[in-house]
């Protein structure tokens, strides 16, 4: 997928003499016009671009909800699914589109919503939800992928126009009733499988945000000074000092003194100087490794950081993009696999510099954890699992919650009829499914949402 370009309002200014008063006035009104278009043009195409994002989330939203188990989760990714809608809607309302019916296409939106939501009471009250009803919701996932498929392929034609027109053109004359899907009938929607990998994030329980949370490795350790710092970058960067320009401070719950050299940058924790974020912004002439050799690389480098790194941490899941193998390795802890202890490296594919280092989820939160006894036996959270999902292999991994609180569980990885893999999450001490994750091959690796 094309990432949203971004439109450049360019601002004109005119001097002119007084015999040119009137043409001047003139030629600024048309200019004032066509900045106002163009500004018009980047509000369309970024309502436009998180309407396609929503849709799209509404999509996967859906799909879970046909094999989740625990009516808990259901409710969760119902909120989620309403939340989706509700900003689907208001996106639409910043769009061009008065003159254009879109009943349908509002109409599948609230019936989406009004459909999980009932679904999620029902849940609550019986402890289940009938095979009934996990055929309305297939039917109600294949409607989203084929709305999601039509608005990819518009934004795929806004992001290759450069132009306001083409932008209005593309909104104006292809978002039309026609084209949405009509929820008429469950019976009678066409089944539509869509693989879309432009939402997917990179690994289990991604650490993206939670950048205000405290720094458990940072909290007890020693500050340093800014030179002892500059040793550490240095080292990193495997340069020497005097090639490094200091370039001042980060405050926040991962203060850090930060330096550049050249076209990179570098960020070293006060407290126990540890690298916290790495970047490299270079050009990447092309792919000349393959994707086993640069996990061969970010794994030698991270040996270099971690002691006995092949031992304590485990790759997740990776993809390549824009000639960059992104990697997401995880803490693990007498096998345990400790997911909200995440280390992030990307390695150029045309010669294995790193060029990506990230390390906040480690930091924020790696430590020895008391893992309590497992109470519910791999056998009997199988039962868990919804029965149209195949079991193919089990872990122990420790999950975080939105609360901050940690669950210790059996990782199922699964797969339906169709051989689409699915990791599903199974209380150890409760026998309950907390959490579901949909694996996405996106043919540049494998990542989950």
């Amino acid at each position: 997928m094309d990432k949203n370009n971004r439109f450049i309002v360019r601002v004109y200014s005119f001097a002119i003499a007084v015999m040119l008063v009137g043409a001047g006035f003139f030629v600024s009104g048309i200019s004032e016009r066509k900045r106002l278009e163009r500004e018009n043009a980047a509000v369309y195409s970024r309502a436009f671009s998180e309407l396609v994002g929503y849709v799209c989330s509404i999509n996967t939203a859906l799909e879970k909800m046909m094999y989740v188990t625990n009516p808990e989760q259901i409710a969760a990714i119902s909120f989620d699914l309403f939340r989706q809608a509700g900003f689907a809607k208001s996106d639409i309302g910043q769009l061009p589109i008065s003159n254009i019916d879109l009943d349908n296409m509002q109409t599948f939106l609230s019936q989406s919503g009004d459909y999980a939501y009932n679904l999620t009471q029902k849940a609550i009250k019986t402890n289940q939800i009938t095979d009934e009803d996990r055929e309305n919701l297939n039917m109600l996932y294949n409607y989203s992928g084929q709305l999601a498929q039509q608005l990819v392929a518009m934004q795929d034609g806004i992001n290759k126009s450069n132009k306001s027109g083409e932008v209005l053109r593309i909104i104006q004359s292809d978002l039309n009733s026609s084209n949405v899907p009509q929820l008429t009938n469950f019976n009678e929607v066409e089944h539509i499988f869509l693989d879309y990998p432009t939402l997917i994030y990179d690994g289990p329980f991604s650490s993206n945000n939670i950048k205000d949370a405290p720094y458990i490795m940072l909290e007890n350790a020693e500050e340093i000074t800014v030179g002892q710092a500059k040793t550490k970058a240095a080292d990193f960067l495997g340069i020497s000092e005097s090639k490094l320009k200091s370039v001042g401070t980060t405050e926040s719950n991962a203060a850090s003194y930060n330096f550049e050299y050249g076209d990179k940058f570098i960020q070293v924790s006060k407290n126990g100087g540890y690298i916290i974020d790495y970047l490299a912004n270079r050009k990447i002439t092309g792919q000349l490794m393959s994707d086993d050799d640069a996990l061969n690389t970010a794994k030698a480098f991270i040996g270099k950081i971690i002691p006995n790194a092949e031992s304590v941490l485990k790759e997740t899941y990776y993809i390549t993009e824009n000639g960059m193998l992104i990697i997401n390795l995880a803490a693990v802890q007498d096998g345990v696999i400790l997911y909200s202890d995440l280390i992030k490296i990307g390695v150029a594919l045309d010669d294995g510099e790193t060029l990506f280092y990230e390390a906040n989820g480690y930091l924020q939160n790696h430590t020895v954890r008391d893992l309590p006894e497992i109470i519910i036996a791999v056998e009997e959270a199988a039962h868990a699992v919804s029965p149209m999902l195949k079991i193919s292999s089990v872990n122990m991994a420790v999950i975080p919650t939105e609360s901050k609180k940690e669950i210790y569980c059996y990782e199922f990885k699964c797969e339906n009829a169709d051989g689409k893999e699915y990791l599903v999450y199974v209380n150890a001490e409760t026998g309950r499914q907390e959490s579901m994750l949909v694996i996405i091959d996106t043919g540049m690796g494998k990542l989950v949402m």
